[in-house]
Formats: structure tokens, sequence, C-alpha cells
């Protein structure tokens, strides 16, 4: 049974019997912690550093829970270039031996000129290297062929840590506005980047999965595409 989201000192967090979860939501730029319950000590994987390119300090103007969703916002100041929203949502995960988690970044600028990005990384414990999977290897021969021509960024990326898996997984829509940059074999995806005009809203969704077992390539097929099928945030 997965507990809700509980913030106490500027801490949120979560867990099943299998994981725990935990983030300081209003630093996005601190990575987020997934953690096995069997071993409490240290994480696992860092998940879902979030640096905001060109805003000089991101201030969190609200933070809150609703249901299954951390929303926490960040207003544009007169020194940043866009104003953004963190949505994390609990997910079921499709196995007990599992955690999922589902972030959705929204941004808008009060700028007639602006070209945002923003950085999002993950990073295993023992910083060995993540595979990465196209859209055409993980979906159906028709679905790849609907999105062939959007596909650009990396679909999904794998890392193993011992005999457990985890799993980041990057929305079809957002893979052409998508670069995957790796640093000390760990990946950074690049967001974004294109010219917006002033109230447009841009959003960008991924999803991370935990499993305390190496996943096959069926497996990760599988959690993709019911990735790709699931509905949107109602606040996203």
């Amino acid at each position: 049974m997965t507990t809700k989201w509980r913030i106490q000192e500027g801490l949120a967090d979560f867990e099943n019997s299998a994981w725990e979860f935990e983030l300081f939501p209003t630093q996005p730029d601190r990575f987020a912690t997934v953690r096995s319950a069997a071993d409490r000590i240290g994480s696992c994987w860092d998940v879902f550093s979030i640096a905001a390119t060109g805003n000089d300090a991101s201030t969190a103007s609200e933070a809150y829970i609703r249901g299954n969703d951390l929303i926490v916002r960040f207003e544009q100041s007169s020194h940043d270039q866009f104003a953004f929203q963190l949505l994390w949502r609990q997910l079921s995960p499709q196995s007990p031996d599992q955690l999922a988690i589902e972030l959705w970044i929204s941004i808008q600028t009060g700028l007639l000129d602006a070209t945002p990005t923003m950085d999002v990384c993950c990073q295993s414990l023992d910083k060995s290297a993540w595979q990465s999977f196209s859209q055409s290897v993980l979906t159906s021969a028709a679905f790849s062929s609907e999105a062939s021509a959007l596909e650009i960024g990396p679909a999904a990326l794998t890392s193993q840590f011992g005999d457990m898996m985890g799993l980041w997984m990057i929305a079809p829509s957002d893979q052409p506005h998508s670069r995957l940059q790796l640093v000390d074999a760990q990946p950074r995806i690049r967001l974004f980047g294109q010219f917006m005009e002033k109230g447009v809203i841009r959003r960008a969704r991924m999803r991370f999965i935990a499993s305390q077992s190496i996943m096959t390539i069926d497996e990760i097929s599988n959690a993709y595409e019911e990735f790709c099928n699931s509905p949107l945030p109602l606040s996203a």
C-alpha cells in the first residue's frame, strides 16, 4: 500500500512496501531520492533535478497537495525569463515491487521575447551508464509509424543497480523538443529551447519507475505504452 504525500520541514515524501520517495519541493535543482525500503541508508537513484536556465533564483510561490498530486508554482521575477509549475503525481505501480512517479513541467513567460530551457537530470548511485531506447523500439508498429516524424529525443532510459532497475520515460510529444546529454555517463534531458510568446504555456511530461527486479524489454514496452495512453493531469 502506498502512503499519501507528507510534507514536513520542507521535505515531501511517500512510500510503499518496496520503496521510499522524497524530495524538497521548493528546491527543484535538488534531486529527488528513490530508496529501497530494504536499505534505508542510501538512495538507489537520484531523479528529476530541474534547472531552469535563464532564471537566476526560482522562488516557490505556492506548494500544496491535492489527492495524489504535489503541485509547486514558481513565479516569474524581474530577473527571470519565465514562470513554471511542477506537478508530481503518485501512481499505482503495475507490480507491488515497483514505485511509480510522474512529473509534469509547465512553463509560461511574461516577456515578449524568450527562449526558455530546462534541464532535467537523473543519476544512479553507482554512476553506471544508462541504456537509451527510441520510441520505435518500445511501441507497436502502428503507433511508431504515426509518431516517427516527431521522434528525436529518447523515449526511455534504463539504469540497472544490482538486481534492481530504474526506468525514465519521456512523453512522445516532448521528444522532438528534448535533447539527451551525458554528464559522467549520467543522463540530462534539455527541454524546450524554442522561441516562446508572452502568455503561451508549454508543458513536458515524464515518468520514473523503480523496480526491485530487472524489467524485460516487453515489460518496459508495456510500461511505456501505458504511460503514453494514460490521462493527463487536470491542472497541467
